[in-house]
């Protein structure tokens, strides 16, 4: 994936891409617009403009960042997990492991 967007940071495209072959919505508990809501929230710099972290793109903490957030998003604030370790943990599992295969994404 970073290898179509400007090594080192994802631009929100290519993130959207990634997101939606992970099977990131489901549009009961996570939206497309929830995704871009959370995408804007992690991307915003307050303050002190880094030279490293392009505006509208993720460098590599932002998008730990955006996979915690979307996790909480998707199974905490549902509630089907009690902590946010928990709903971190089942996105991972459940979305970006299940779904990440060579299959997946061999048409690249």
């Amino acid at each position: 994936m970073i290898a179509k967007s400007t090594y080192p940071s994802i631009s929100w495209l290519d993130f959207s891409n990634w997101a939606g072959k992970i099977k990131t919505v489901d549009n009961q508990y996570l939206k497309v617009s929830d995704v871009d809501r959370i995408f804007i929230q992690v991307n915003v710099e307050i303050g002190e403009k880094h030279e490293d972290n392009p505006d509208r793109d993720l460098c590599r903490y932002e998008f730990f960042e955006i996979i915690t957030r979307m996790g909480a998003c998707k199974y905490f604030e549902s509630k089907i997990c009690s902590t946010i370790a928990n709903s971190v943990d089942k996105y991972i599992m459940d979305n970006v492991i299940e779904n990440t295969n060579e299959t997946a994404f061999k048409n690249q």
